[in-house]
């Protein structure tokens, strides 16, 4: 049976929020989907979803967005603030509703992790544990998708270019996680658990 309360989505214009918010809705789920503008996220619009202006530099307007809300979904552009902005979602959860937050997390985050979003990504899931709220934490490697940036090269020189020297690196499939995160969210046996997909 569907708990036919939304389910907040921010970053819902990004490659992950926008497959996760049609994914849900096609299911059945009422979405809102938290926008800087509804008029340049209208290719989100269709039935069961709610563009809801909001902004994660903007603590009072997270708060609104989460009214009803039981359930939420975060992920963001990696900026220098990115960890002041997931902890000002987890703060509008915690004043308001005690929402689930399914967060967007990434692969090597935790004890040991090297590069900045790394860093970013294992301060802010920690906040997140500890702030006492229900959360489930993915941790994706880079996206098959973000191949498509480089389409072009591709198809000139037959050839992949990424700067790893002789690293290896897996790719996940983000129709794949946006799987991940439906079960997420309907099954609360995935609450207080951090999974790594590749």
């Amino acid at each position: 049976m569907i708990n036919n309360s939304p389910i907040l989505i921010a970053g819902a214009t990004g490659t992950n929020g926008r497959m996760l918010t049609a994914r849900l809705a096609s299911a059945g789920y009422f979405v809102r989907a938290l926008v800087r503008n509804s008029h340049s996220a209208q290719a989100l619009a269709q039935p069961n979803v709610q563009l809801f202006e909001g902004d994660l530099n903007d603590p009072a307007s997270i708060e609104s967005a989460f009214e009803n809300v039981s359930r939420a979904f975060i992920a963001t552009a990696m900026v220098p603030y990115t960890v002041e902005l997931f902890q000002n979602f987890f703060d509008a959860a915690k004043k308001t509703t005690g929402a689930h937050i399914v967060k967007f997390s990434a692969l090597g985050a935790g004890e040991g992790a090297q590069s900045v979003i790394q860093q970013q990504h294992t301060e802010s899931d920690n906040a997140l544990i500890e702030s006492g709220l229900p959360y489930t934490i993915l941790r994706p490697n880079s996206f098959y998708q973000n191949m498509l940036w480089s389409a072009e090269s591709i198809r000139e020189t037959g050839q992949f270019y990424l700067p790893f020297g002789e690293a290896k690196q897996s790719l996940v499939d983000v129709r794949d996680l946006t799987e991940v995160a439906v079960q997420a969210f309907t099954d609360t046996a995935h609450q207080g658990k951090i999974y790594e997909l590749t």
